[in-house]
Order: structure tokens, then C-alpha cells, then sequence
């Protein structure tokens, strides 16, 4: 069971950042996915409150761990993953 991502505290800052101020709702939502993933949410906690696909919850868990933070910032990283 996935329930814990580590991120550097200056990650967290950042994705709070973009949480908090990001004007791209989809690169908000993920980033909050990884929020609670760095909080010990479980997968399926996460994708109850987001109202999501189980897959995509870990998709967004894995393309964090492949991409690094460059794929948070907009949804031009989603999309890029799909090519």
C-alpha cells in the first residue's frame, strides 16, 4: 500500500505555493494529490477526496517519483506523460 511520499521540505514550500496561488486548477489538484500522499494519506483516501480514479492517484504518486517537481507546475507535464 502506497500511504507516504517523502518530499524535501523546499518541494513541500513549493507545491504548497502552487496549491495555494497556482492559476492551473489541474496542477493545483495534482499537487494537492501529492500534499496528502507527503501527509500519509492512502491512495484510496486520496482518491475519495479528489474524487478520482484509483489510477490516477498513482499515476500522479509515480510521475512525481519519474519527473520530479518540473511536471507540478503546469498541466503541460499531464499531458506530456501522455505522449
Amino acid at each position: 500500500m502506497l500511504s507516504y511520499l517523502e518530499l524535501t521540505a523546499e518541494d513541500r514550500a513549493k507545491l504548497l505555493n502552487i496549491e495555494e496561488k497556482g492559476s492551473d486548477l489541474r496542477a493545483r489538484h495534482r499537487n494537492q494529490a501529492l500534499l496528502y500522499y507527503n501527509d500519509g494519506w492512502s491512495a484510496k483516501a486520496i482518491k475519495d477526496h479528489q474524487k478520482l480514479n484509483l489510477d490516477t492517484v498513482y499515476d500522479r504518486r509515480k510521475n512525481w517519483i519519474l519527473e520530479g517537481f518540473p511536471l507540478c507546475m503546469t498541466s503541460i507535464g499531464a499531458e506530456r506523460l501522455r505522449k
